[in-house]
């Protein structure tokens, strides 16, 4: 019986991501990123991860195959072209593939082995600077020789991820303000410091959100609406602590807001520039608790 019920519960999870993509994708004026509900009914049930850029999405089933859709002018999607696909395509033919995630005009994934693939092109950079003269990548393409790949996070422009044992890498670009061209981190993997006690990390803006095995909150990179909460707007060329607590379960951020929840299921956010009085950066007291998360207490969303 519970079981069934944890089934039918990462069923309706599932739905409700699809439902999700379709609301937002039907928005989008081009019809070549619309989802139809004809395509979302041979996945639902079948898919165990699913992520979205907002215009491509990779979905990965339960037999480890992996699925594409949406835009593909950078390659994204994976199937060796740059045209656009209404609906989900197969792109390879393996059967090993864990974990896959979209952001801007690229896609990293993970497979069952430990190797870690990317695609697309992910120096594109959204402002004055476009760096759509560089090359993309139109099929899946190893990244190293390594098999320790554990977790993986991406924006648009930067890209995380956390080896087996517990050491954090970034590589790609990041940027700081609008005014001047994005800088390059690496492009390949480089290890973020020495610590080996990560358990997961997120990626947004431009920075990179992460949390140690001890529950504490860690924050790095660029920081122009005062997102990470350091008391400045100065770009974080290593890892800060965000407050003292020892309780956080999950973070992520985007351009100008972090969230996080806490592992008494506590939902908090804090904000930049655009909500703080006089201008004054977020700092640790800033953050806002806004209220309980909804079925975390019965393990249900949250995990």
């Amino acid at each position: 019986m519970n079981g069934k019920f944890h089934f039918m519960q990462r069923g309706k999870k599932l739905v409700a991501a699809l439902l999700i993509i379709c609301m937002l994708t039907a928005c989008l004026p081009n019809t070549a990123l619309r989802v139809s509900a004809q395509a979302l009914g041979i996945m639902p049930l079948s898919v165990s991860q699913l992520d979205s850029s907002g215009f491509h999405t990779v979905a990965v089933k339960f037999n480890g195959s992996l699925w594409a859709w949406g835009a593909n002018r950078h390659g994204q999607l994976g199937d060796g072209t740059n045209i656009d696909r209404p609906t989900p395509i197969r792109i390879g033919t393996s059967y090993n593939w864990a974990s896959a995630v979209a952001a801007g005009t690229h896609t990293i994934a993970t497979k069952t082995d430990g190797s870690l693939w990317e695609w697309g092109n992910n120096y594109i950079f959204f402002g004055p600077y476009d760096l759509d003269a560089i090359a993309n990548t139109y099929i899946p393409t190893r990244i190293g020789i390594c098999y320790d790949w554990a977790s993986i996070a991406i924006d648009a422009t930067l890209s995380a991820a956390i080896k087996t044992d517990g050491g954090l890498w970034a590589w790609g670009r990041t940027h700081n303000n609008s005014a001047v061209p994005p800088q390059t981190l690496s492009e390949t993997p480089i290890q973020m410091g020495t610590d080996t006690d990560w358990a997961s990390v997120s990626v947004g803006a431009s920075s990179i959100r992460a949390i140690k095995t001890d529950g504490t909150l860690w924050a790095w990179g660029a920081n122009f609406a005062g997102q990470l909460s350091d008391g400045t707007y100065r770009f974080r060329k290593s890892f800060k602590q965000i407050g003292t607590s020892h309780t956080w379960a999950t973070a992520s951020g985007t351009h100008t807001l972090t969230t996080a929840i806490a592992t008494d299921a506590s939902l908090w956010a804090w904000s930049g520039r655009e909500t703080t009085p006089n201008g004054i950066p977020p700092s640790v007291s800033a953050q806002i608790i806004i209220g309980y998360v909804p079925w975390q207490a019965h393990n249900i969303l949250w995990q």
